[in-house]
């Protein structure tokens, strides 16, 4: 999962009523397993991705409002919008760029591309995740459907006034913030503060943002990358865009009481590689 670390709500949980509305939506299920109740989330995350003065940008949501709640939300987050339950992550990677960005089918035929290479499915991370959270008390099992998406080059993009417009609404060609409003399906309005950045800026600003949620669980993070030691940046890399690993959160007890610890999870495979030579096996071993 890619790291997003920092805080991105307020602490502020949602209501009863929300929590209906979301279920009617039907982007949320709620089961009961072992007696508790468990709530399931689908969310959709796109990397929109256009290229700019040899630079590649990608699309940031930085803070989200409610205007019927008065919530205000800092994100910092690439565009992302739950799913419907039973809809696929195509139709939902379209439909939350026509909710939150407002390109409508048409232009999204014209002059996006769907890299489904990229696409990837994982289990969301409790601890770092915004909508497992909404709920304070109710098990969420949240799951994240991630794709890049590309603009195509700006030499291909439209050249008619009311094309362009749609274009300059967006921050393109130069890539400056915008805001867009959404009215939800349960007509809520809500309004979107967008920020294009470089991807080498955003994945630096994901590995501090890691550093801190390690330091803040007690991990010295000035032991990582020494002699052959593991950077910081690989472990991001492996927990994060390569998903070899994950931190679970776990309380355990303390001289002071209750504290909160980071566990390292991963899973091996040992493969033993035999052959016969001259009658003898011989088994091929690593120095890792």
């Amino acid at each position: 999962q890619k790291g997003r670390t920092s805080p991105c709500w307020k602490r502020r949980g949602k209501t009863l009523e929300e929590l209906q509305r979301e279920l009617d939506l039907n982007v949320s299920l709620l089961k009961f397993e072992d007696g508790k109740a468990v709530r399931y989330v689908d969310v959709v995350r796109i990397n929109l991705l256009v290229e700019h003065q040899g630079s590649k940008y990608c699309l940031s949501e930085r803070t989200r409002f409610d205007v019927s709640s008065g919530r205000r939300h800092n994100l910092q987050l690439p565009l992302q919008k739950k799913m419907r339950i039973g809809h696929d992550w195509r139709d939902e990677t379209r439909n939350a760029l026509r909710c939150l960005v407002c390109l409508e089918d048409a232009w999204q035929d014209a002059y996006l591309q769907i890299d489904e290479s990229s696409y990837k499915r994982y289990q969301a991370d409790p601890a770092v995740c915004h909508f497992c959270s909404e709920f304070p008390g109710l098990q969420t099992v949240g799951h994240v459907h991630e794709v890049s998406v590309h603009i195509s080059s700006f030499d291909a993009l439209p050249k008619d006034e009311g094309q362009r417009e749609v274009l300059e609404s967006i921050g393109l060609p130069s890539c400056c913030d915008f805001v867009t409003d959404e009215i939800t399906a349960d007509g809520l309005i809500r309004l979107h503060a967008w920020h294009w950045r470089t991807c080498e800026q955003e994945r630096l600003e994901e590995i501090i943002g890691f550093e801190h949620y390690l330091a803040q669980h007690g991990v010295d993070v000035a032991l990582f990358g020494k002699g052959s030691m593991k950077s910081l940046g690989q472990l991001y890399a492996e927990v994060h865009e390569n998903q070899e690993s994950s931190l679970v959160e776990h309380t355990k007890e303390g001289g002071g009481g209750e504290c909160m610890e980071l566990i390292r999870t991963l899973s091996l495979l040992q493969i033993k590689l035999v052959v016969e030579v001259y009658r003898q096996k011989r088994g091929l071993t690593s120095n890792e």
